[in-house]
């Protein structure tokens, strides 16, 4: 019986713990947006290169009504994905600084050429650093070859 009232309290504690840790969805938003911004960069890199030789592969990330959208454009193909703001805001920047101070916010597209590497929102051959600033910031590198990850644009 002892054992059963202390298996019930023990539970009790963590369910009230755990309570806060679902209170914010703004941490998960945040992530969410940055993994979406790092899965679309590598899709328009890949179609760049399975397309090689064709046009270049535009990848866009812009702010419509509560929603980001991303979206991946090569000739006829096209990929989108959509996901709400909730509190979340986008900077970027042609740079290779590792801080997310500073950066435009708004619109942007990169573009991809055949061989798969990055030109930038404004037409240079540079990495372009991305932040995603809610309750927390996460840095998206998209690198001059055109590879994107998580972290800063360090060289």
């Amino acid at each position: 019986m002892v054992e059963l009232v202390l298996v019930l309290l023990l539970v009790s504690a963590l369910a009230v713990l755990g309570v806060g840790l679902f209170s914010n969805t703004s941490s998960y938003a945040t992530l969410a947006l940055s993994d979406q911004i790092i899965s679309q960069a590598r899709l328009a890199q890949q179609v760049a290169l399975g397309r090689h030789g064709s046009s270049s592969t535009q990848f866009s990330v812009s702010g419509v009504d509560d929603q980001y959208v991303m979206t991946v454009t090569n000739g006829d193909y096209k990929a989108v994905r959509r996901l709400p703001q909730e509190g979340v805001q986008i900077t970027w920047k042609d740079s290779s600084t590792s801080a997310c101070v500073g950066g435009s916010t708004g619109d942007f597209t990169v573009q991809f050429d055949g061989a798969g590497n990055l030109i930038s929102p404004n037409g240079l051959r540079r990495p372009t650093l991305i932040c995603v600033i809610g309750a927390q910031t996460r840095s998206v590198c998209l690198s001059a070859l055109g590879f994107a990850h998580e972290g800063t644009c360090d060289q």
